[in-house]
């Protein structure tokens, strides 16, 4: 038994460094890989217990988003002494480089969830950890680190794009290459441009190039 401590303690360490230089690379296949190979020493459910604590560090150092049990409630609008959840409960966890869906109907959450995590709207209950900062406690640090493409824009129709990008880059006190960032959404053909000048689908991507600005994590 204490030669079976001692190996899932090295065991413990080997993986949390190697996931810690590998992030990227890690996914719940890998995981669930590690998890099919393991002999069992005393009761299984102990054998099991080693490895959730592992899967917990792991899961520590791999969500660059961390959500758990976030709740918002508002009032009914029927009778102002009554409330309804519009978040209940919502628990996820985002990987760094991941690309992650919110899905539902009308009135499901959806906005008002983002809006939490963007530090927009107060969290009634649970917690948002986004890149090591607690949301509830440091707003304006997660405003730092995040980009955010709202589903429709207004600009200074006075400005072209690449005075627009400018403005925003000196709001996060940052110095940025214009023509690179709009390089990268294909619109450098249109840096002289104005946005009214723009069509949907390039005023979306002028968006993107927006929410880059402070390069984001």
């Amino acid at each position: 038994m204490v030669e079976f401590i001692l190996g899932m303690t090295l065991l413990n360490s080997v993986l949390i460094l190697y996931f810690h230089y590998q992030q990227q690379e890690v996914n719940k296949e890998i995981l669930e890989t590690v998890k099919g190979h393991h002999f069992y020493y005393g009761r299984p459910d102990e054998d099991w217990f080693i490895f959730d604590f592992i899967e917990a560090k792991i899961q520590k150092i791999m969500n660059i988003i961390e959500v758990k049990d976030l709740k918002k409630a508002y009032l009914l609008p029927s009778d102002k002494t009554k409330t309804f959840n519009a978040v209940d409960s919502i628990s996820l966890g985002i990987k760094k480089g991941e690309v992650y869906g919110i899905l539902g109907p009308n009135g499901a959450g959806k906005t008002t969830t983002l809006e939490m995590l963007e530090g927009l709207k107060e969290i009634d209950d649970g917690s948002a950890i986004i890149d090591g900062i607690d949301v509830s406690k440091d707003p304006y640090e997660v405003k730092k680190v995040i980009g955010v493409q709202l589903q429709s824009n207004e600009y200074f129709d006075k400005l072209d794009l690449s005075e627009l990008l400018t403005l925003f880059s000196k709001l996060y006190s940052t110095n940025i290459d214009h023509s690179k960032l709009l390089d990268q959404v294909n619109l450098l053909d249109k840096a002289n441009a104005k946005t009214q000048h723009l069509s949907g689908g390039q005023r979306q991507r002028f968006s993107i190039a927006c929410a880059l600005v402070n390069n984001p994590k």
